[in-house]
């Protein structure tokens, strides 16, 4: 694990002996320290210091966090990302599929939180709560990229920062969106860098739209023009300049509604049914961000500052994706087992056991300076995963939880 002195916050942070130092303040971080800070760090550095010469106080150790940038969380994302995307990676029909969704998530309840991300009222108490946005590779399970915005800040305008920031590939790009994303603003910046795009639609949408969506059509392209009188009538959100492209709108039924899903895939590209099947393939996203909230604990914050936070969220984008390549390879051992073949249902490996494994092994893993060893310390903790299965339980749906319930009584750690 090689990173870049451009994470430290000066040159000469984490230089002096008998300290944890920048790699070990890193990886204690992304186990996520739980229980009593004090007793935290005893634990770290009894695991850290075989020959028992370090000492170390929670107020150095906080001190320390402040010397390290939560860039260096993105660095080692982008470490995954290249080892996901160096090889042979999973696309559909050629493309890519990337659902961009966002979420809240509850902060500690500081001056400074409150007035850097908003306040969220409810009940006469006012807490802090700051909006997420991520966008995620559905076949392949890793957050491409990620952040946190203040709650005022539109999913329209933070899906416009995201797009520009994707992790790169040659697969052409094919991104899924729900309602709370049209707009024109987001739709012309995807249509000029050459990006496919399927959204779902409210009937609030567009004119155009909603016309399609009262009339008997089930799938037509429509074209959309936005000229300097209709801007003028402030009608249209976020745009300034005229512009005008073509859509395809597609109506699909559901078994109690129907929905309308607009495209910039023609029909030779991507018949109907392909476009319901790929927009079903979103729901990945929301299990997504189940783990992120639920198993990983995103909102369990180990500090009140922002760079804390800023910390644990992009330390947790991290682990969420190594988890997902090592769910990955400790499937391929499991698979590969006669006596597995013949089982009467598949099975797939346990990501909540993964990621208790991940946290606990991770240090030792991560520590480990010889490349051999670290290899070792790898395939055992693999074959030690591949034991861990659950059946896999087709067409289970979910009841998605609407709007932000507060998570008061949680652990949050003084450490910044």
């Amino acid at each position: 694990m090689i990173l870049s002195s451009k994470h430290k916050e000066k040159p000469t942070d984490f230089t002096r002996q008998r300290k944890i130092g920048f790699k070990g303040i890193l990886v204690s971080v992304l186990i996520n320290l739980k229980r009593s800070l004090a007793v935290e760090i005893d634990t770290f550095i009894n695991k850290l210091d075989v020959n028992n010469e370090m000492t170390y106080t929670k107020q150095a150790y906080s001190k320390a966090r402040q010397n390290l940038k939560p860039s260096a969380y993105a660095e080692l994302n982008d470490v995954v990302l290249e080892d996901i995307y160096g090889s042979t990676y999973k696309t559909f029909k050629g493309y890519r599929l990337i659902a961009m969704d966002g979420s809240t998530v509850e902060l500690p309840n500081t001056v400074e939180m409150k007035e850097k991300y908003g306040v969220f009222s409810e009940e006469n108490k006012n807490y802090p709560i700051a909006r997420i946005c991520t966008t995620y590779d559905v076949l392949n399970e890793v957050i491409l990229n990620g952040k946190l915005f203040p709650l005022k800040e539109s999913e329209q305008l933070a899906a416009l920062e995201l797009v520009q920031t994707l992790y790169n590939v040659d697969a052409q790009d094919l991104l899924l969106f729900d309602r709370g994303f049209p707009s024109v603003r987001l739709i012309t910046l995807l249509n000029s860098l050459g990006k496919k795009y399927i959204f779902r639609v409210s009937k609030s949408f567009l004119k155009e739209v909603n016309d399609f969506t009262n009339s008997t059509d089930n799938d037509k392209t429509i074209t959309i023009d936005i000229s300097k009188r209709r801007i003028a009538t402030n009608r249209i959100k976020d745009v300034t300049t005229p512009v005008k492209f073509d859509l395809r709108c597609v109506r699909i039924e559901l078994e109690i509604e129907e929905e309308i899903l607009i495209t910039n895939l023609t029909d030779e590209e991507m018949c109907k049914g392909a476009l319901e099947l790929l927009y079903s393939k979103r729901w990945g996203i929301e299990t997504n961000y189940n783990l992120l909230k639920n198993v990983l604990e995103i909102e369990n914050f180990t500090g009140d500052t922002d760079r804390a936070i800023q910390q644990d969220f992009y330390a947790t984008i991290y682990i969420c994706n190594l988890t997902s390549i090592l769910i990955a390879d400790a499937q391929e051992e499991y698979d590969k087992r006669p006596e597995n073949l013949e089982k009467k249902y598949e099975y797939k490996i346990n990501k909540r056991v993964a990621v208790a494994y991940l946290k606990n092994d991770l240090l030792h893993v991560m520590l480990q300076e010889e490349p051999r060893k670290a290899a070792r310390l790898y395939e055992k903790f693999v074959e030690k995963l591949s034991k861990h299965v659950i059946p896999i339980r087709d067409n289970r749906k979910y009841k998605r939880s609407m709007g932000h319930k507060p998570k008061h009584g949680r652990t949050n750690k003084k450490v910044l």
